[in-house]
């Protein structure tokens, strides 16, 4: 099932579009250090496959693994991809990593959770006065992200989000009235 998903969201990449520029961010975490406590997974196994697909299709591709994909980084990225994006553009994220449910602080969530990707330097648990999940990436920082580059592609151009990752169920649904 997972590669009839992928299968089908690059033929939808493939869409003729002219003077589109095809773009494409990937971030893979297979191993995290032992101190941060997560798993090994394989997260860098799925950029690589998607990369040389991506690559042979004309998009400029991004990647982000293992120990480079940091929040930092993954932040940096995802604000150049704001910045450089136009109308007409064809947008692929892919993020394959670990994913945390973590305390909604500002109320949006029906259930008390929001879901938030877990980027190489994200701890697991939360210390007080060590780590406070400065940098877990959340579904509220990721959808203002994608908000911003979904508008500047425009009515012609088109955003893949590709989230690989556990509790990401609801990263980027907007309410059910939104367009």
């Amino acid at each position: 099932m997972r590669s009839i998903t992928i299968i089908y969201i690059l033929l939808l990449c493939l869409l003729p579009i002219k003077s589109a520029t095809k773009r494409a961010l990937l971030v893979g975490i297979s191993n995290y250090p032992s101190e941060s406590m997560w798993s090994p997974i394989h997260g860098t196994n799925d950029v690589q496959l998607i990369e040389q697909t991506l690559n042979t299709q004309g998009f400029k591709v991004s990647t982000l693994k293992d120990s480079n994909a940091t929040a930092s980084k993954i932040r940096k990225s995802l604000a150049r991809l704001q910045a450089e994006v136009t109308s007409g553009d064809i947008i692929y994220l892919h993020f394959s990593c670990h994913g945390q449910p973590i305390e909604d602080i500002d109320g949006d969530e029906d259930d008390g959770w929001d879901e938030a990707l877990i980027p190489f330097d994200a701890k697991k648990k939360y210390q007080k006065g060590t780590y406070t999940g400065e940098n877990h990436i959340t579904d509220d920082e990721l959808n203002s992200y994608l908000k911003t580059i979904r508008k500047s592609v425009g009515p012609k151009g088109f955003v893949y989000v590709v989230i690989d990752a556990c509790h990401a169920g609801s990263s980027y649904r907007g309410d059910e009235d939104e367009d």
